[in-house]
């Protein structure tokens, strides 16, 4: 209907599926051998009670690494400390992880649960049942099995050194022995990050699914171009 009506396909998002048990590709613990035996490199997972401090080393991974994709608009210390707060409801401290070198945040992998799942059994509602039976299914029962990826990134000067391998086998680590989750979703991957496309066919992870964008250009008379290709 889209095509019909003139709209184009702008770009494509990919979600890949993996399982959380699964083993991890051999290249990523060789990877994470090596900088992890460098006591200059730490990576661990948040802690409640320092949300804000995580925020700006979210502020500063984000700026370095994706800015420049958004027109170099940077993240201000008071929108990331907003994001980090709307997340605070459904965040479980050791699936959200962070790298740093010599104290200097340079990666992130963040992973929330699937709230999607909490949401279905409030029924639309979230007055002070809603809000009890969200609080049950995401705290206390933890009926939810699935992560979701919403954002993995490296900054520029450690990216393609093995930083990548190592904060996913850390979490990997940490991750998987709980027995709490069994399934992972790498969201929203563009057809025009082919780095990140890359980390996720690395690891083993299949597209689940697929996303199209579309653009209608108003003034016909202008070529259609696709989105630009991240380097």
């Amino acid at each position: 209907l889209f095509e019909d009506y003139g709209f184009q396909r702008y770009f494509e998002q990919y979600t890949y599926g993996m399982k959380v048990h699964d083993e991890r590709p051999a290249k990523y613990y060789k990877s994470s051998e090596v900088i992890t035996s460098d006591p200059d490199f730490t990576f661990r997972h948040v802690e409640m009670d320092k949300l804000d401090a995580y925020a700006e080393d979210f502020r500063r991974i984000f700026n370095e690494a994706f800015a420049s994709m958004h027109g170099g608009r940077e993240m201000s210390p008071a929108a990331a400390k907003k994001v980090m707060q709307s997340m605070k409801p459904v965040i479980v401290d050791y699936i959200m992880w962070f790298g740093y070198h010599k104290d200097r945040p340079i990666a992130f992998f963040i992973n929330i649960p699937d709230i999607n799942q909490y949401f279905k059994h409030v029924n639309g509602k979230m007055d002070l049942l809603g809000k009890l039976k969200f609080l049950w299914h995401s705290r206390i029962h933890r009926t939810v099995k699935k992560f979701i990826g919403i954002v993995f990134g490296v900054v520029p000067d450690y990216q393609g050194r093995g930083v990548e391998g190592a904060i996913i086998i850390a979490a990997h680590n940490t991750i998987a022995p709980t027995m709490k989750w069994f399934d992972i979703e790498l969201q929203w991957i563009g057809d025009f990050n082919p780095k990140m496309m890359r980390v996720a066919d690395n690891l083993g992870a299949n597209i689940t699914k697929t996303h199209y964008t579309y653009r209608y250009l108003f003034d016909r008379t202008r070529p259609f171009e696709r989105h630009p290709i991240f380097h």
